[in-house]
């Protein structure tokens, strides 16, 4: 889990690509180095050298880039077009690390000296830096409760609203799909990780399973079968895993956005109506970050024209004025967390305290500001864990699953609604939270008031 800013490491390597220092080839020797205060980043560095011509050569700095292109992410010719042209007109100065099919972006990395050239090309709208995320929830505790009884569940279920019919992605660490309570329920996966994909290692691939726990979580919150674990919120829903995350649970924009793009690609032949974040960035923005995470915002637009919503946690930093991105948009569903059970006392250690711990009440780890959308319980949630087993967490990350869990069971109900419509009725009927921290109120999550909403003639 992450409670604070998250810092990368440092000399590590991805694939066969040496992630920091330098390297010599003289003849069948191969020297290898690293300066001090060395970081962490993809692709050859500062005072590297390398062969051209039988010669060695100084290599400019690089940096990780994520380019949003003026191009049509519906018109699959035209995007595919305006990438190959970005990338001749930039050359050997750029190296592509992944190209979208639905998202009018380019990852990759670029020479320092390139860049102000490169926010010149008229196919070019913006540049945003590659950044980290990570999940942002999974703290284990000793024992947890059910969200789907949090939220009065089992009145949509006796309704005969569970989910069916409702498809939900979930861009994570990847989802166990052989566990009791999620067998028959991913009916597709994928794989976007530079750390390395199962079972190669390779950057993408075909199979998502879980090697971190996170994931496989949150996927048991949504549409957990309740064999083992308490039953998700919409059992009858089925899931679409997408892994982004290796077993650190932390990747990067341009990995997490791959996934994305990939189930927004294929959201008119699958019919997905929502994808669960439950992740997040360091730092927090006081208001909507549309322009300072462009790449984000071009995802959100592409995904509100297909007819997707982006249910994103606020972030576990206990801001109390941000989200982080990207729950930061101006059109995420943005999810805070709030307490399952009542205690003296809980106390997140180089965070916060709740003294006491309230049912209901906001935790104080959740970033929370007039952009957070709704709260939902988050802490302490159990549900399902990799090989079987059952684990109790707390995070925006569980609370998330728990919003757009309800929101299955309103599609459910009323098929034909917009992601619009489920978001302000999940807001209208939730219960008022006020936070005494800042003064302001906030919806808390009610399967039984929104679905009473949803039945009413």
């Amino acid at each position: 889990m992450q409670w604070s800013k998250r810092v990368s490491g440092q000399g590590h390597f991805r694939g066969n690509a040496l992630r920091c220092g330098w390297v010599w080839a003289i003849g069948a020797l191969v020297v290898l180095g690293a300066p001090a205060g060395c970081v962490d980043e993809p692709g050859q560095r500062p005072g590297q050298f390398a062969m051209q011509n039988g010669a060695l050569h100084q290599v400019e700095p690089v940096r990780r880039v994520l380019l949003v292109l003026r191009a049509d992410g519906e018109d699959a010719a035209d995007l595919r077009a305006t990438q190959v042209r970005v990338e001749v007109a930039l050359g050997l100065q750029f190296k592509t690390s992944r190209r979208y099919q639905a998202l009018p972006l380019l990852a990759g990395s670029i020479e320092s000296a390139a860049v102000a050239r490169a926010s010149q090309l008229p196919e070019v709208e913006s540049i945003q830096e590659d950044g980290e995320l990570h999940t942002v929830g999974g703290a284990t505790t000793a024992s947890g409760g059910s969200a789907a009884a949090a939220v009065q569940a089992k009145t949509a279920w006796n309704a005969g609203y569970g989910g069916q019919g409702v498809r939900i992605a979930v861009v994570d660490s990847g989802v166990d799909a052989f566990h009791p309570d999620l067998v028959g329920k991913v009916i597709a996966q994928k794989c976007f990780a530079m750390s390395g994909c199962p079972p190669y290692g390779a950057p993408e691939g075909d199979v998502a399973s879980d090697g971190n726990g996170h994931g496989t979580h949150v996927a048991s919150i949504i549409a957990g079968a309740g064999k083992v674990a308490p039953a998700g919120i919409a059992p009858n829903a089925e899931l679409i895993a997408v892994r982004v995350f290796g077993s650190e649970g932390s990747g990067s924009d341009a990995d997490v956005l791959a996934g994305v793009d990939w189930v927004l690609s294929l959201a008119s032949k699958t019919g997905v109506r929502a994808i669960n974040l439950s992740l997040g960035g360091a730092q927090a923005y006081a208001t909507a970050c549309d322009k300072k995470q462009p790449a984000w915002a071009a995802a959100a637009v592409v995904a509100a024209k297909k007819g997707v919503a982006l249910y994103v946690a606020a972030g576990n930093d206990g801001v109390h004025n941000g989200l982080s991105s990207p729950a930061c948009l101006s059109n995420a569903v943005s999810v805070g967390a709030s307490y399952l059970t009542t205690a003296t006392s809980k106390t997140w250690p180089g965070l916060c305290s709740d003294i006491p711990q309230k049912a209901g009440a906001l935790t104080c780890f959740s970033n929370r500001s007039k952009l957070l959308t709704l709260v939902a319980p988050g802490s302490p949630v159990t549900g399902a864990k990799p090989g079987g087993g059952i684990a109790s967490m707390s995070g925006t990350s569980q609370a998330t699953p728990t919003a757009i869990g309800t929101a299955a069971l309103l599609w459910s109900c009323q098929p034909k609604w917009t992601p619009t419509q489920v978001r302000d009725v999940l807001h209208q009927t939730g219960s008022a939270l006020a936070d005494p921290s800042t003064g302001l109120s906030f919806a808390r999550v009610s399967a039984a008031a929104a679905i009473a909403a949803c039945s009413k003639p």
